[in-house]
């Protein structure tokens, strides 16, 4: 599925290494690779976590991501998107381990 992002719209540019751009539209959040690798990273480790009991387990929740393909800055780029998962008056704060 490719989703056609609007450059004006853009939230966030920044990451743990300040390379990844972050939209929020509507209900979802969408995150763009930098090096093809990060939208693999955050889909693959919410799908390993869901067959998990960490939700039962331990008082949190995790976000569940999905690959997309966006067109962005007039061409198709690999991405990931998630259910919009802030409330209101929270932001995004990054850490770099």
């Amino acid at each position: 599925m490719t989703v056609q992002l609007v450059s004006d719209k853009k939230i966030a540019e920044t990451s743990s290494k300040g390379n990844q751009e972050k939209w929020r539209d509507g209900g979802l959040w969408y995150k763009l690779d930098q090096f093809g690798y990060e939208a693999l990273a955050e889909v693959f480790t919410s799908q390993l976590l869901e067959c998990s009991n960490i939700e039962t387990a331990f008082p949190f929740t995790f976000v569940r991501y999905r690959m997309e393909r966006p067109l962005m800055h007039g061409r198709e780029r690999t991405g990931c998107s998630s259910v919009r998962f802030l409330q209101e008056g929270e932001s995004i704060i990054t850490l770099n381990l």
